[in-house]
């Protein structure tokens, strides 16, 4: 079989009876795609992608019924690009970072999430250094860990959440971007009520600082408040700083436009912003503490002093 399907690039056997890897695709020279997903294949090891299979552009390995994931599975697959998994917890320490550091060439991580889990665990570490598109899916998923992105190496991040049932991203999140510098956001069609600022530079281009390029929010059920008031203010600095030739394709907002609020009788969530909620950039920020030192003098040399949280004491 393997001899006349000498030519074939991708190879689709999801949702079968499949135990193993077929041993077939090991021998066809030009597979580029191999979609394995919902087989109840329990393990794989370090001998499973040898042979042509370690010149796989993409690989599906979601939903399967794994209890053994060899940390060398996936090393050979140099040319791999983009990967589509899931969290394994019937697997022994399962890490995605540890499975994939060897694929120095992956850009595009897709991660379904199929029991309840966090993802605090199997995303901790650093990600190749090329990975620039994480998309994460899965209606079990109620929240995300707040280390998501630390481990991103890439100064661009394309962000996708779909399908879950997670209500609130903070923007304690986004601050743990630290190699970010251009972020692009689609959370449509998720539980979503609250998306603190991701904004770390008041504009793109500022060293070691995060702005946002796109942001898409339909699908969701928002609360529109001054947790979302960002939204507004950021909408205009992008028009101003990455529309500079008044791209009509990048002037619209109909994606905003989509977004509902759930508390304002569904209307459109960017009109509420600009009529209803009277917030600005640091909405949707951590409250600052204040930074003020009130000195009275008293009788002769003593001073009472009243110091805001924050300030350090020092001598009078």
């Amino acid at each position: 079989m393997a001899s006349s399907l000498a030519s074939l690039q991708r190879l689709d056997v999801s949702y079968n009876q499949l135990q193993t890897v077929p041993s077939a695709a090991r021998s066809l020279p030009r597979l580029r795609h191999l979609e394995l997903a919902a087989n109840p294949i329990t393990t794989l090891s370090n001998a499973s992608f040898q042979g042509a299979i370690e010149n796989l552009q993409s690989l599906d390995i979601r939903h399967l019924e794994l209890i053994y994931f060899e940390h060398g599975a996936l090393s050979r697959m140099t040319s791999l690009r983009t990967l589509y998994i899931s969290p394994y917890s019937d697997v022994r320490d399962f890490n995605i970072p540890q499975r994939i550091q060897q694929n120095s060439g992956l850009r595009n991580l897709h991660i379904q999430v199929l029991e309840e889990s966090d993802l605090e665990k199997e995303l901790s570490g650093a990600l190749p250094n090329k990975v620039r598109n994480i998309t994460i899916s899965g209606e079990r998923l109620e929240s995300v860990p707040q280390s998501l992105f630390k481990g991103v190496r890439s100064p661009s991040l394309h962000f996708t959440l779909r399908n879950t049932s997670v209500k609130t991203l903070p923007r304690s999140l986004f601050e743990q971007t630290s190699w970010v510098r251009n972020l692009s956001i689609d959370v449509r069609n998720n539980s979503l009520q609250s998306l603190g600022n991701p904004n770390t530079g008041e504009f793109p281009g500022v060293p070691r600082k995060m702005f946002t390029t796109e942001l898409q929010l339909e699908g969701n059920r928002w609360t529109c408040d001054c947790q979302l008031g960002w939204i507004e203010v950021w909408l205009r600095k992008k028009r101003q700083y990455l529309c500079p030739e008044g791209r009509r394709e990048c002037l619209e907002d109909d994606d905003l436009r989509e977004a509902r609020c759930e508390n304002h009788n569904n209307e459109s969530l960017i009109e509420v912003l600009k009529s209803e909620v009277e917030c600005g950039w640091g909405s949707g920020s951590p409250a600052t503490r204040p930074s003020w030192v009130l000195e009275v003098a008293v009788i002769g040399s003593t001073v009472i002093r009243i110091l805001g949280h924050g300030v350090p004491d020092r001598p009078l």
